[in-house]
């Protein structure tokens, strides 16, 4: 993708968390970097403010048997599509854990928005929009764009997908894999941190918004 340098995207198993029936649920962690040399993690909230160079790292978790999306809305204004899948069921785990890797941002300045989606049933209606919009020009790519957003403002309840909000919560303690993490370097912070959770009926969405000046 042209405006993130986008990493390897590496998926690993973990411990199911708890879940009601008909509830949809995954958790996340955005993670960045502080200092030079020996360098120190540390949680990105919504919100934060970062600048061009700076680097960071999405980790989630998603149960298998849901579909999970990651969208990308860059500072030019534009959508893509950074990971689609549906985690599959096995004996030993019941969720995926995975993570996109360092990304560094570009020199374009604004709001850098992710969406993060988990969905009982597969979302063909997204899937198709994207991929009409990253081969169209022009009018119809701007047609496209429109019925992006208006999927993703109905997808999140009827709120605004342009104004950043945030459907999760802060985790007690950051965990890897779903296992409670206490170690003591960098704050209990790792590579592989999960920080929040979020929580839905059928469909659980997540707007997280950097302010990269």
């Amino acid at each position: 993708m042209k405006h993130l340098k986008i990493g390897f995207i590496v998926l690993l198993l973990a411990i199911v968390p708890n879940a009601q029936a008909g509830e949809v649920s995954f958790r996340y962690g955005f993670i960045g970097k502080q200092g030079t040399g020996d360098e120190t993690l540390v949680v990105i909230e919504a919100g934060a403010t970062l600048h061009s160079g700076d680097p960071l790292k999405l980790n989630f978790e998603h149960s298998k048997g849901t579909w999970f999306y990651i969208c990308y809305r860059s500072t030019l204004d534009e959508y893509a599509l950074l990971y689609s899948a549906k985690g599959r069921k096995s004996k030993k785990s019941e969720v995926a854990f995975g993570t996109l890797g360092w990304l560094a941002l570009d020199q374009n300045v604004g709001e850098e928005n992710f969406i993060l989606i988990a969905s009982e049933k597969r979302l063909k209606k997204l899937e198709k929009f994207l991929a009409s919009y990253k081969k169209a020009k022009g009018k119809s790519r701007k047609r496209f764009f429109k019925r992006i957003h208006a999927l993703i403002e109905k997808l999140h309840g009827g709120e605004s997908a342009g104004k950043g909000a945030v459907l999760a919560q802060r985790l007690e303690k950051p965990v890897i894999g779903g296992v409670a993490f206490r170690g003591s370097q960098s704050d209990g912070i790792s590579a592989k941190s999960l920080t929040h959770e979020a929580v839905g009926d059928d469909v659980a969405l997540t707007m997280f918004v950097i302010q990269h000046r």
